[in-house]
């Protein structure tokens, strides 16, 4: 059986062995792995962020007369001025 200490070391090893042979080194390995994990990451926000809003326009949270300018009257009418 192994102690604690021999499993985490095996695990910091697969994961140092991991990074080199996916090629993290290099520049071009550096970039690839960011854009892979940035791609993972940020699909996965974009998802929940569009099964929200799918949501909120079933549900009617959502309708174009909210995204509307509303024009107020800021000049008085004489209704207003004499009441």
């Amino acid at each position: 059986m192994q102690s604690v200490s021999e499993t985490g070391s095996f695990r910091f090893r697969f994961l140092f062995l991991k990074k080199i042979f996916l090629g993290e080194f290099s520049i071009k390995g550096k970039i690839r792995y960011a854009i892979k994990a940035n791609l993972i990451y940020y699909g996965t926000l974009l998802i929940i962020f569009l099964i929200i809003i799918i949501y909120m326009l079933i549900n009617g949270y959502l309708r174009a007369s909210n995204f509307m300018v509303k024009k107020k009257n800021f000049y008085l009418n004489e209704n207003q001025i004499f009441d």
